[in-house]
């Protein structure tokens, strides 16, 4: 599916049976469901259900799924909930139509996994597109993102390849101040 003639994302079918999704575990997304077992995580740009189908292969029980895109999500539950095997409608699920930053300023939950994943363009920040700023990745979003995350959880984004690199370079420059994080003693 493209979204305004740009950002790609999959429909995948699904059967019910996670072991279809082996090919997930290959992705580089991937990394920190191998890092410790984890229940209870949260999906930033759900999108088309690729990372919430991650998630079910590594048995997640508790998925927090975030999505900007009202018509993405009625497109997932209405037009395509048989071809998705109601992905949007599992009960491990609790999807919430928002935007990434405004979910987290409203709730205090805190996550052993937050997962960023590709939510915008690959040339989101090539051309023209490289002046524009992107607020989910400035350093007050990654402190947001930050104090949702449960002591020895994961924040994990990912980002499209780019030769050269242009993302990554960015989101190391980013320094949140660790103190904000440290309870006092």
């Amino acid at each position: 599916m493209f979204t305004d003639a740009d950002n790609i994302s999959a429909i995948t079918r699904y059967n019910g049976k996670p072991e279809t999704l082996g090919y997930l575990d290959q992705a580089t997304s991937a990394l920190p469901y191998h890092l410790k077992p984890l229940t209870d995580i949260l999906i930033l740009g759900a999108g088309t259900g690729s990372d919430i189908l991650q998630a079910n292969y590594h048995a997640i029980k508790r998925i927090d799924a975030v999505e900007l895109n009202p018509q993405i999500i009625k497109l997932m539950q209405i037009k395509y909930a048989d071809f998705t095997g109601h992905l949007y409608s599992q009960p491990n699920i609790n999807l919430y139509i928002d935007e990434a930053r405004g979910y987290l300023a409203t709730t205090r939950k805190t996550y052993e996994l937050i997962n960023i994943s590709l939510l915008d363009a690959f040339g989101a920040s090539a051309g023209l597109y490289s002046m524009a700023e992107n607020y989910l990745y400035t350093e007050q979003a990654i402190q947001e993102y930050l104090r949702h995350i449960s002591p020895n959880g994961y924040l994990s984004i990912s980002r499209w390849i780019k030769i050269p690199p242009r993302d990554e370079p960015k989101l190391m420059a980013i320094k949140p101040d660790i103190n904000h994080f440290i309870a006092p003693p």
